[in-house]
């Protein structure tokens, strides 16, 4: 049966959108990107049955997610609340969108952790490039790209400073992402954020880690700063 002009017109901009999507995310990889002996590796387990068996306790929500943090502020995971249309099954309720290591003991699959320093992260994963470099990060194997920013921290009741960090990014065929919080002054890991599944935007517009530790007020747990109080 011969489909009609809307037809034709309605998949054609379907399959635009797709080639589109599939351009965005079309890059190079490491060769493994995940974390803790493979934890979670295909983000199919419902999270709170390990929550309440690891010690962690119910930290804050954000629109439809919820966040959980060891006793010891260790580790903070962003479990989906509630589902939402358009999210793939692996970012259904329950399942893990994101993880954080704020605190040295527990390590990627190549033995990074918090407290590593910037030559062990690209010893272990490859060089990386500046975001803007997206020809040679998109093409070339064992590579990931940084972005440079700076973080301001309060030092006092009217005074602040700023931080230089690196964050660096790397991702793995088989979907799972890790970023790197470095301090571009000692060259040291202070953090690092590890999720599984296909970017939305591409590589280069991926979220980072300094985003969601702002928005989940966890930066305090991994830089010194002055808190003021009554």
């Amino acid at each position: 049966m011969r489909k009609s002009f809307f037809t034709r017109k309605v998949v054609s901009a379907l399959m635009g959108v797709y080639l589109m999507g599939m351009a965005a995310v079309c890059q190079a990889y490491v060769d493994d990107a995940r974390i803790m002996n493979s934890f979670n590796e295909d983000n199919e387990m419902v999270m709170y049955d390990y929550l309440n068996q690891n010690n962690f306790r119910f930290y804050n929500k954000y629109s439809f997610d919820d966040g959980y943090i060891k006793n010891d502020n260790s580790l903070f995971m962003i479990i989906r609340r509630e589902n939402t249309v358009l999210a793939p099954d692996y970012q259904s309720a329950g399942k893990m969108l994101r993880i954080f290591f704020l605190k040295d003991g527990y390590r990627t699959n190549k033995g990074i952790h918090v407290g590593s320093t910037l030559s062990d992260v690209t010893n272990a994963y490859g060089q990386a490039y500046p975001y803007t470099k997206s020809d040679i990060y998109t093409n070339d194997p064992e590579t990931g790209f940084y972005i440079k920013k700076t973080i301001r921290i309060p030092t006092g009741k009217y005074t602040s400073k700023d931080l230089p960090f690196y964050v660096l990014s790397y991702y793995d065929r088989d979907q799972h992402w890790l970023q790197f919080l470095v301090n571009a002054s000692d060259k040291k890991v202070k953090a690092i954020a590890y999720k599984y599944g296909q970017s939305q935007y591409g590589v280069e517009h991926e979220d980072d880690i300094i985003a969601h530790l702002n928005r989940w007020g966890l930066l305090r747990y991994i830089l010194p700063m002055k808190t003021n109080h009554l």
